[in-house]
Formats: C-alpha cells, structure tokens, sequence
C-alpha cells in the first residue's frame, strides 16, 4: 500500500482514485486504482454510492454543525436578528393591513358599500332627486336600500352660525346607534327633530332639547327657507371630514325643504357583500335607468383611498429594509462560520467533497438558525398582536387616522408568505461564502493545523 501523492500536494488521495463530474456524480479515474490507495475498498465504494446524495448529508452535517454549537455568538446574533425582524415584520403587516380595514369599515358604515344616485350632479350643495321605485328592480331582494336626501344650510343659536349639511335618512343607519353619545335618535315625523356632533355643538354652544333654527337658500332671490327644530341628540363618527358639518334629521322633512314627492329621494345606500364585487355592480348598473348611476367610496373619496394605499408602500419598505439587514448578518455569520470551521473543510476536500457540497453544509448550518429565529419572532410577534387586540394599548388620534387605537388584522397568508419570503432570502445568502470555501487549500490549512 502506498500514497500516490503526498499531503503536500493540492489534490487529496481520494481525488486521485475518483473524479466528480459537475452533476455531483462520481466517476472512477482510470490512471489510479482502488488498491493503490491506503482505503479499503469498501470505503471508496461508499463514496460511489453516496455521490448523488451528498446534498442531504451535506445540509445533515451542517444541522448537526449547529446542534454542537448553539452558544456561538454568531449563531444566537443570528437568531435574535432574525427573530426581532420577523416580529417587527408580522406587527407592521398586520397593523397597516388592519388600519386599513377599520377606515374601510367606519367609511362604508357612513356612506354605505355603495350608493345609487343621479348620474348628472349639477348642484354639489344640493342631491339632485328621481324617482327611486325606477330602480328598485336592480337592487338585490336580500338588501334593504336607505333612502336619503341632502341639501346645504345654515346651522342658527343666539347669534352664532355654522354651515352645515342637513341629511334625511328613510330609516337610520346602524351607525346612528353606535356613534350617539347623548340625546335619542328623533321620533316625531311631525316636528322637525335633529341630530348633530359633538363637534359642532361645541362650536355653536347647543344642548340637547334646545331649539335652533335652519335656513335654506331658494332659487333665484327668493328669500331663504327657515325652520325650527329641536336638537334630539348628539353623535360623534370620529370623522372631522362628516362630524364637522352633517345634521341628521327624517327623510320627511328633506323632502318637504326640497318640495319633494313621498317616492322622489336624492340617493339610496346599499349595505352587502354583494355590491361589493365587480360581477355584481355590473349587473346592477346595466338594470338602473340612464340618468342613475352607481357610486362606491373609493369614487367618493380617492385621495382618503390614496392615502390608505401608501400603507401598503410603507409596509413593502420596512419588510426590505429588515430582510436586507438580516440577509446581511446571515452572510456575515458565514464567514465567520467558515473562518472557525476552516480545518472541518479542508478535512472534507480531502475526503473529496466539493466546495459546492461542503457550502450545502452551511446551507443546513445556518438554517437552523434561521428557523430558530423565524419560531421566536412569529412566538414573540403574534404574543404583542394578541395583546393589542385584545387590550387595544396601543391609541391613535382619532382626528388624524379616524380611529382611536391601532387595529389588528389576522392576515395569516401575509404571515405564512413573510415568513417563506425571510426564510427564502437569509439561506440563500449561505452560498456567497463558495468563493472563500473554492480558495481554502487543504494541503496548507493541515500544515499549519
């Protein structure tokens, strides 16, 4: 038995005897044979049989790499990176998500999930009427259709003045009675009961039952119409944009304001699921008249929609810049992994594993870390989303972001997909160390070991 190269040599005595092609397949060297080497024959079998699965003993050999060494710093800085990354990710993900719902929510609970109304709107200040039985074939059977009419005034108490518009629903939203805060919804259809905000009796100084008096502009120079009416209640939306200028009264008296037939209304809200899809719409809009239309609050209120958008634009931007430093920490660990483990190597390429093979190694390494880190921060994420849930300890202002604590959604595709999304970029940067691993020459690093 005899060695046909030496230590010092850049080839190992395994290479000599066998080749591996680019495939990872195992091919024996004619120039050598097995006898000549000082392995016993079976051995170099085993390595013929184990070439097309040295990937799973490669990534084996890293997990169990990792097992023996989990109090390196760089595999708990790894963990703990991945970890508040993931839960920083999870907690922005699920707020944006579900502060985008709750303004969604709180809108169409005031304007509904979508409106018929006239197609031609020549007067902003005033809804322009029609006949609202005309429609009433392309309203679903299963949705009950409010119908409202509005028109611009002037809100009068002992010499204070406020512009305002005054809105008559057929029946009261459900939001009425959750948003009111003092007072009773009206009653009388007779005598002209009103609602308004807080915000707005603030402002001109009003308490329920104290009587106020409303004026209307007419057509031309006619003189305005006036009304007293009793103030019934107050209600607060947590909507400056409706809280600041709506009172609420019975669709009656719109109509009389506005002269005004029983079936002549100035729009109808819709409340479903099914006005909310495109297929549905549709068909509603092809069985309403030419002269209607129908409107959702995304047509009502594009820039409030724009700005929900840039939620998910912030959203996108932090789950970057997180994944970026934890891919960073995870190439950085590497090759500190690599420096450490440089005679594990260089004992492996003697044994004839590749460098690509041997960098599956640190595959498995590292993603042992990486799944320790995504268990922790899911753990941790989902533990603080719980308790703003369910302790809402977390406030916003109501004013600026229309309500008054941080939502949460249970988004939990966005939550398995983040998680892939991590998992997927921080193991992957496991391979740019095979530049390191293809210079380290094993003849040198057993020298100098």
């Amino acid at each position: 038995m005899r060695w046909p190269l030496s230590l010092s040599s850049d080839r190992s005595p395994v290479r000599d005897a066998v080749d591996w092609d680019k495939h990872g397949k195992l091919h024996r060297n004619r120039t050598k044979k097995s006898h000549e080497l000082d392995l016993p024959l079976p051995f170099t079998e085993c390595l013929s049989f184990m070439g097309p699965k040295w990937h799973f003993f490669s990534i084996w050999l890293g997990w169990r790499w990792g097992k023996t060494n989990d109090r390196h710093r760089a595999s708990t800085l790894t963990t703990v990176v991945i970890a508040a990354g993931m839960a920083v990710l999870m907690i922005g993900l699920s707020t944006g998500k579900g502060l985008q719902e709750a303004i969604h929510q709180r809108i169409t609970a005031l304007q509904g999930d979508a409106q018929i109304r006239s197609y031609h709107q020549p007067n902003a200040f005033e809804s322009t009427a029609f006949d609202w039985t005309t429609s009433k074939r392309a309203i679903p059977p299963d949705i009950k259709p409010i119908a409202m009419s509005w028109k611009q005034g002037i809100v009068a108490f002992e010499g204070s003045m406020q512009g305002a518009q005054c809105i008559g629903y057929s029946q009261w939203p459900q939001w009425l009675n959750q948003g009111l805060t003092q007072g009773s919804l009206p009653e009388s259809a007779d005598y002209m009961e009103v609602l308004i905000s807080e915000d707005m009796a603030r402002k001109l100084n009003l308490e329920v039952n104290d009587e106020l008096q409303l004026y209307f502009q007419r057509e031309g120079a006619q003189r305005p119409i006036m009304r007293y009416a009793t103030l019934s209640g107050l209600f607060n939306t947590h909507m400056q944009e409706w809280d600041g200028q709506w009172l609420i009264t019975h669709l009656s008296h719109m109509q009389l304001i506005q002269q005004l037939d029983s079936h002549q209304v100035g729009g109808l809200i819709l409340h479903g699921e099914q006005v909310q899809k495109e297929q549905a719409m549709a068909s509603i809009r092809g069985l309403l008249p030419m002269n209607l239309d129908l409107y959702q609050p995304q047509q009502d209120y594009p820039q409030l929609y724009q700005w929900l958008e840039l939620f998910d634009t912030n959203t996108a931007v932090l789950a970057s810049i997180l994944i970026i430093i934890a891919a960073f920490n995870a190439a950085v660990v590497v090759f500190v992994l690599v420096v450490a483990r440089a005679k594990h190597i260089a004992i492996l390429r003697t044994m004839g594993m590749s460098a690509r093979q041997i960098n599956w190694a640190f595959v498995g390494h590292l993603g042992r870390d990486v799944a320790k880190g995504l268990l922790w921060g899911n753990l941790i994420g989902l533990a603080l989303l719980y308790a703003q849930f369910q302790f809402q300890i977390l406030e916003l202002d109501p004013v600026t972001y229309y309500v008054d604590h941080v939502p949460v959604a249970w988004d939990w595709w966005s939550f398995l997909m983040a998680n892939l999304l991590v998992f997927t970029t921080v193991t992957v940067t496991a391979w740019l160390p095979s530049r390191i691993l293809a210079k380290i020459r094993p003849a040198d690093v057993l020298r100098m070991s």
